[in-house]
């Protein structure tokens, strides 16, 4: 587990509201836990955005951040939410910039 007793990354199916977990890598540590909406689950750690493939459990994206330690992430179809350790520090990231993965 993760910070915070993280064990995952919860992604929901839109359609079908279904919400399966999909675990941290092994090997990556201080990795926070976030959601994912009908769009590849992304971890936030203190050296930005990752995402992970569900079938894999694989890294294959990476997206560095701004703004201090992020805390959580929320990803849709249109974008990533990054939440900070500051309050009030939310950073949008353009999925034109995330990984379109495997």
């Amino acid at each position: 587990m993760g910070p915070l007793g993280v064990a995952g990354v919860a992604r929901i199916d839109r359609e079908t509201q279904e919400v399966t977990t999909v675990p941290p890598p092994e090997g990556v540590t201080g990795a926070y836990a976030g959601v994912s909406i009908d769009a590849m689950p992304w971890f936030v750690g203190p050296d930005g955005m990752f995402a992970v493939d569900p079938a894999t459990s694989e890294v294959f994206g990476t997206v560095p951040l701004h703004g201090g330690s992020p805390r959580n992430v929320v990803v849709t179809d249109e974008a990533a939410w990054v939440m900070g350790e500051r309050p009030g520090t939310l950073e949008r990231v353009s999925l034109d910039r995330l990984a379109t993965g495997p």
